[in-house]
Parts: C-alpha cells; structure tokens; sequence
C-alpha cells in the first residue's frame, strides 16, 4: 500500500495518494502511521502550494480596466465587432459598449 501511494504520489495523483496515506495513518503500527501522517502533511502542503498559485495565476479583471478600456478602444477603432473584441479580452459586451460610447463620433 505505501508503493502504491508513493507511485500515486509520483504521478502527480494527490489527492488519491493522500486518501491512501490517511487509509494507513489508521493502522496499528505507530511507525507506518507516523510516516502516513507525515506523507499527508507534505502533501497538504503541496495542494495548498499549487491552489494559491493558481489563484496568483488567474487575470484580474478589476485590476486592468484601464489598459482593457484602451485596448478595447484601438480595438474598435481598427474596425472589430464587439463579439470579436470580446473573445479577444473575455470582456463583457457591456464593458465593450461602454468602451464603444467613450469613442469620438467620426
């Protein structure tokens, strides 16, 4: 069992290999168990690592309305649909619209 979760480990298969860690932190013999827990505290540790790093790794909308606005603006000045524009920038067709008001009549 321990084989089976380093292996599980080693692929990359966390979460199977921490339900088998917790399966053997039950059994009666202290020296398997204390590794279980242990082998389960480091890959804890290893999924919180990767979830913030997916959360750091996410585009913030909020943060880039600026720059999006001006984007969207040259976008739309170069002649873009709104829904072309908005697979582009995973915007809003309401922000696109408002950006389309803020563009000087020509």
């Amino acid at each position: 069992m321990q084989v089976q979760a380093q292996r599980l480990q080693e692929q990359g298969l966390l979460r199977r290999a921490l339900a088998l860690w917790a399966d053997m932190a039950r059994c009666d013999d202290h020296e398997v168990a204390r590794q279980a827990r242990q082998k389960q505290q480091e890959i804890v540790a290893l999924l919180q690592r990767k979830k913030d790093q997916q959360a750091a790794s996410r585009y913030n909308c909020r943060a880039h309305v600026a720059a999006d606005r001006e984007l969207i603006i040259a976008y739309l000045r170069n002649g873009m649909k709104p829904r072309e524009i908005e697979a582009l920038t995973q915007r809003s067709s309401a922000f696109i619209y408002h950006c389309k008001k803020l563009l000087p009549e020509e």
